[in-house]
């Protein structure tokens, strides 16, 4: 997400990166915006574009994907997924297999648990 914000009579330019960071547009005096751009709003406007590509997210940040049923998602995870440690070490302890707990199942589990942990024990789709 980029936003610019334009205030005051002399427009301070600024660009706010995705990772939350401002980077700064200021013109010399009596720069314009339109027509007019100095070469330093579009060099910057250069320089963001390129850096773009490296902005975006991780696959490890991307979303958790939504399982429709326990048969899709034992499909990649065949022992269910916790949402930690604690909560497969329960499953455990109840007689089931290890339910994944890496850091991508934990988001599975958070983005699926309404709907395919109907025990509501931490574990979704245990076997």
């Amino acid at each position: 997400m980029v936003v610019m914000t334009l205030t005051g009579p002399r427009f301070h330019r600024s660009v706010q990166l995705v990772g939350g960071s401002w980077l700064s547009l200021r013109g010399p005096a009596g720069a314009t915006y339109g027509p007019g751009m100095t070469r330093t709003f579009r060099g910057a406007l250069a320089a963001l574009a390129l850096a773009a590509p490296l902005l975006t997210m991780t696959p490890a940040e991307a979303a958790a994907p939504v399982f429709r049923s326990c048969d899709a998602l034992t499909a990649k995870w065949p022992n269910g997924v916790a949402k930690g440690p604690a909560a497969a070490a329960k499953a455990v302890r109840d007689g089931y297999s290890r339910p994944a707990t890496t850091k991508l199942a934990v988001q599975v589990y958070w983005q699926n648990d309404g709907m395919l942990d109907r025990d509501k024990d931490g574990t979704a789709c245990e076997n």
